[in-house]
């Protein structure tokens, strides 16, 4: 899996250096583009940043943002980074992120279980995009793909209806498309897994590929995230909203 991280030290330039196997890419963009990174991590400059602020702010909920000087960073130092110094930043930062993002999930786990099953009776797609992007946080997760069943009305007069397999991809935010051929192979592939609220079936930890299957209210969902790792409190947190919705 690749890790981006970025650094910004002035309101006009954007740093940002990607882990890519063995190999580190080194781009230096306008910082008005940050929202189209996946980074994984910011670092930020001691500057007056004010003129950025709604920038910076905005993308809060996507990754952390944090003091380069808390970690001795300065722009010439960030751009020095080893391949083992950016795995252990990444390593260090994301533990401690996701766990207080998996903390405060759990503290809110009523509220947003009765906010998630309200829009499953309502409004199936913002809950679908919405549970992705929960997904996503806590499992810290690169890129993440659902594949579920889905219902498609025609376009002709008669406004028939036929059951398809849906996809939700993304990096950040989510975009739906019919499944492809590929797609519903795979789902096809892990037909009997899908016996339980959610499960691990399977990880490759060298290539940070997760798989989960799962249900939702009976109707099965697979799950592929890139992440580094997970534990049981991401695969419990994730279960109780599941089941939440019966």
């Amino acid at each position: 899996m690749n890790i981006s991280i970025g650094y910004i030290g002035n309101t006009e330039r954007l740093e940002v250096r990607t882990l890519t196997g063995t190999e580190i890419a080194n781009q230096s963009i306008p910082v008005d583009d940050l929202s189209s990174q996946n980074l994984q991590i910011l670092f930020m400059d001691e500057f007056d940043y004010s003129p950025i602020k709604n920038v910076i702010d905005s993308q809060k909920k996507f990754f952390p943002i944090l003091s380069s000087k808390d970690f001795g960073l300065e722009e010439n130092a960030f751009n020095s980074l080893e391949i083992n110094e950016m795995k252990n930043i990444y390593s260090r930062v994301l533990s401690q992120w996701t766990l207080n993002s998996n903390l405060e999930l759990i503290e809110n786990m009523y509220a947003t279980s009765d906010h998630l099953k309200n829009l499953y009776q309502s409004d199936r797609d913002s809950f679908l995009s919405e549970l992705w992007f929960i997904t996503r946080n806590t499992l810290a997760a690169t890129e993440l793909s659902f594949i579920f069943n889905d219902v498609k009305v025609s376009e002709n007069e008669t406004k028939q209806s036929s059951l398809i397999k849906g996809t939700l991809s993304g990096t950040k935010t989510p975009d739906y498309s019919e499944a492809g051929e590929k797609e519903r192979i795979l789902f096809d592939a892990y037909k009997n897994e899908f016996n339980s609220v959610l499960k691990v079936t399977d990880f490759n930890e060298e290539q940070g590929q997760l798989v989960l299957t799962g249900n939702i209210a009976n109707s099965p969902i697979l799950i592929m995230a890139q992440t580094k790792k997970y534990n049981e409190l991401q695969l419990s947190i994730l279960k109780s909203l599941l089941n939440a919705l019966g």
